[in-house]
């Protein structure tokens, strides 16, 4: 995912981090460079929160007065720092974008996908046309990792959208069949597929997150881990059933970040898949580039159809 200009380095929020003496002592961090705290309600919660950032575990956590309390682990909530990559978003957490997968496309290129279910992701289908091998990773944010948890395995089925042109990059988007039965766990989930009510949406005031694998800058390549970045507004524009946005600092997608998922967080801590990114527009370049994405609204009744999953109204 490319960089953005930082339009917010006057933004740094003061994290208090409490010793088991309760001794206070202020962390200058960012978070996701708007100042915004976590929605935890309580101490202790081991749900990751909503919307602007999110966090695995931690005890108690003091942003400007409001908690006050004793030791505490931060695996999340206090890391970010201007990297120069996705400023306002960073990398991602392990667990963070459960049903976010990294694509291996015949060990010439890498694109991002999302599981749908145990049997298909959900990828663009520039990433499908004209291959025949897929290796898969699930449960991971670095692709170093591997244990127990984690998911490897290739595919030589897949189904792009009939409609597929890969010049206009109208209808890109398509599926990855996955041989044997996906086990759930704490670090791989399904995502969901938006309701029929979505047709159209542009989640005006709505935070969307993008999640992918992609270069850090043009020509570069994949920094092996996850990233992430909020993008807003989003916008419709061509080709038909597609989203143009740009990040909340300028972030872009790059190479390698196509077939990744743009995502909706919701009330319940699930995500919705919106967009599977597609193209970008206008230019060769990433830096500061608008990002195209395929509606995943538009496409219910097809994926409904060759998944077997049931649509919301």
């Amino acid at each position: 995912m490319g960089p953005g200009a930082s339009k917010a380095s006057n933004l740094r929020p003061w994290y208090f981090k409490y010793d088991a003496g309760n001794n206070q002592s202020k962390m200058p961090q960012t978070f996701g460079g708007d100042g915004v705290p976590p929605l935890i309600d309580k101490p202790g919660t081991p749900k990751r929160r909503l919307g602007k950032r999110m966090v695995t575990r931690w005890g108690a956590i003091n942003i400007n007065g409001g908690y006050s309390g004793k030791k505490v682990e931060l695996t999340e909530a206090a890391t970010h720092r201007r990297t120069g990559r996705v400023v306002g978003g960073g990398q991602a957490a392990r667990g963070q974008f459960k049903h976010v997968a990294y694509v291996n496309v015949e060990d010439t290129t890498a694109c991002g996908a999302a599981l749908l279910n145990s049997k298909w992701l959900l990828t663009a289908g520039v990433c499908l046309s004209g291959y025949m091998k897929w290796v898969v990773y699930l449960g991971i944010a670095d692709l170093t990792t591997s244990d127990d948890y984690s998911l490897v395995f290739q595919s030589n089925t897949r189904l792009e959208h009939p409609g597929l042109n890969t010049d206009s990059k109208l209808h890109n988007i398509g599926l990855i069949y996955v041989p044997s039965k996906v086990n759930y766990n704490d670090y791989i989930q399904p995502v969901q597929l938006p309701r029929y009510a979505d047709v159209d949406s542009t989640f005006e005031g709505v935070d969307v997150m993008v999640s992918g694998w992609g270069a850090q800058a043009t020509g570069g390549s994949g920094p092996g881990v996850l990233w992430y970045a909020y993008f807003q507004p989003v916008t419709i524009c061509s080709p038909a059933w597609s989203y143009c946005g740009v990040g909340r600092y300028n972030e872009a997608i790059c190479s390698g970040d196509f077939g990744s998922p743009m995502q909706r967080a919701e009330a319940d801590g699930n995500f919705t898949v919106v967009g599977v990114a597609s193209f970008i527009q206008g230019t060769t370049t990433c830096e500061g580039a608008t990002s195209g994405f395929a509606m995943v609204a538009a496409y219910l009744d097809w994926l409904a159809r060759h998944t077997g999953l049931g649509i919301r109204p």
